[in-house]
């Protein structure tokens, strides 16, 4: 039986990767990859979450994952539904026929 390898190709950091994670989760991916973090921003314990993330995300200093995109619509959110909708359906069915929805008020 052949096996598929799951590992996506390295891709840059977006910002839906990095939302929920918390600041020493946000360690660990920079000490995986510590030869990309730049001379001139110091690494320390002053350094705080917003500084990390904008490193990681900065795609001239060559952070990478492996891990699938985060869906479309994701913002940090665990409890996230991929198919709820933050608008009104065009039509909805109506019996056997689709029929425009009502004006929303």
């Amino acid at each position: 039986m052949a096996t598929i390898a799951l590992d996506a190709p390295p891709r840059p950091y977006e910002a839906a990767d990095l939302m929920s994670l918390k600041r020493s989760e946000l360690l660990k991916l920079i000490e995986r990859q510590r030869s990309c973090w730049p001379d001139n921003i110091p690494l320390n314990s002053k350094t705080n979450k917003t500084e990390l993330r904008t490193v990681l995300l900065d795609i001239h200093h060559g952070f990478t994952t492996t891990q699938p995109r985060a869906p479309i619509g994701f913002t940090g959110d665990m409890n996230f539904d991929p198919f709820a909708v933050s608008h009104p359906p065009l039509f909805f069915l109506n019996g056997p026929l689709l029929t425009p929805c009502p004006a929303i008020a």
